[in-house]
């Protein structure tokens, strides 16, 4: 998900009154506060490198968030 996602989903969550809104928008790689905020899509590489790494971001920003909502 990059930064055009994120527009894409604000423009819809506008057409929901606030007073409905349950969620926040957020990348997930600005969880992890020593991370890159954009978690890349390893799709259009070529070999499996970048899956590993993807992987092991997203498990990083998944545990960082855990930790921030549990406190």
């Amino acid at each position: 998900m990059d930064d055009s996602n994120i527009e894409d989903l604000r423009e819809i969550e506008q057409k929901v009154p606030k007073s409905e809104r349950r969620a926040e928008i957020l990348m997930l790689g600005k969880q992890d506060p020593h991370g890159n905020p954009e978690v890349p899509d390893p799709y259009y590489e070529s070999g499996s490198a970048q899956f590993d790494e993807v992987l092991q971001q997203c498990v990083k920003c998944c545990e960082a968030f855990l930790d921030k909502i549990q406190k």
